[in-house]
């Protein structure tokens, strides 16, 4: 029997059977790992530790089963870097298990037969939280949900997020389809997580600060990222240039000030919530993020920029932000967050 024992994955509590992604990961990392052992090679995973401390108990149950199965199969022992990366496969389908992806479903039926197609598509895709079902003349009722999918048997329709267009009956093809776009969405939200995470410095998050006003509350945080080497002195005149050709505020309290990459030498985001809102081009603000960006390229904005976005326009997230007590418990609820 080639099958890891079933009790010890009961054991961590792992039931992934519907976890079609996770499958499709599995295959491809089975096919490299067997080239790898065939030909000698030992590929050498730097986040090993990390992995190690992350998934302690994910680690341990691959190694265990692991341990049995590989040797039947590649005639080799299984080195601590190959159960590395197949933690972090396991990993991958833990958050995806603790974080759903919102969807709406779009389609031009009747109330049965969209009802059938929602149930289909909670059976299948259980990564999916469906959030509502609408009719094709419904599609602003349905944006407004802020889905981060949007399911449709609809062609041709405007959508504010990505979209997919399968079929009634949902078949293979279209249960393919739809894998790929949440492994899309999946990826965006880790690069907005793991990007915004990377960019955030504890030195350059101030709370409750007292501003005087806009102009002095851009300065003091400008010159904290020039003090870091993060900008150039040139960075706050771009800034201000910036917010007098329009505002920067976003809404539910929040700003993000910011400049051209030209005078940015690293990018960075400085964060400063205020003791007390202050106006902002008319707006109540008391939550500013000043982006210092300079991607290299445009999927890694536009990444960040939809997850940013996500972020700062949700009044649940707003309102945590608001309440941290520390630099450090900012970053946390960002990082957990940022999808």
């Amino acid at each position: 029997d080639r099958r890891p024992d079933p009790l010890r994955l009961r054991r961590i509590g792992l039931d992934f059977t519907g976890d079609t992604l996770l499958r499709q990961t599995l295959n491809w990392y089975h096919r490299s790992s067997a080239l790898r052992c065939r030909y000698g090679i030992e590929l050498e995973n730097p986040f090993l530790e990390d992995v190690k401390k992350t998934y302690p108990a994910v680690f341990s149950a691959c190694f265990a089963a692991g341990s049995v199965i590989y040797p039947r199969v590649t005639g080799e022992e299984l080195s601590e870097n190959e159960v590395s990366y197949l933690s972090l496969l396991i990993g991958g389908a833990i958050v995806r298990s603790e974080k759903k992806i919102s969807a709406v479903v779009i389609c031009n039926g009747g109330v049965g037969t969209s009802q059938i197609l929602a149930r289909k598509l909670r059976d299948r895709l259980p990564q999916l939280m469906i959030l509502g079902i609408f009719g094709s003349e419904q599609v602003r009722e349905a944006a407004r949900l802020r889905p981060q999918l949007v399911i449709t048997t609809v062609s041709g329709i405007q959508t504010p997020c990505p979209s997919v267009l399968i079929s009634p009956v949902l078949g293979e093809r279209d249960l393919k389809l739809l894998n790929r776009a949440c492994a899309e969405v999946y990826t965006k939200a880790e690069t907005c997580r793991n990007g915004l995470a990377g960019l955030l410095d504890e030195d350059l998050i101030v709370l409750d600060y007292q501003g005087r006003d806009k102009d002095q509350v851009l300065r003091f945080m400008a010159e904290g990222l020039e003090q870091k080497g993060y900008v150039t002195e040139q960075f706050l005149e771009d800034v201000m240039a910036r917010e007098s050709r329009g505002s920067t505020a976003l809404g539910f309290g929040v700003a993000i000030p910011h400049g051209v990459s030209g005078y940015v030498n690293r990018p960075a985001v400085s964060v400063v919530r205020l003791e007390e809102s202050m106006d902002w081009a008319g707006e109540p603000v008391s939550l500013i993020f000043m982006l210092a960006l300079n991607f290299k390229d445009i999927e890694s904005t536009r990444a960040f920029f939809n997850g940013f976005y996500h972020l700062t326009c949700e009044v649940k997230i707003v309102e945590l932000l608001r309440g941290v007590t520390s630099p450090g418990e900012l970053i946390r609820v960002i990082s957990e967050n940022c999808v």
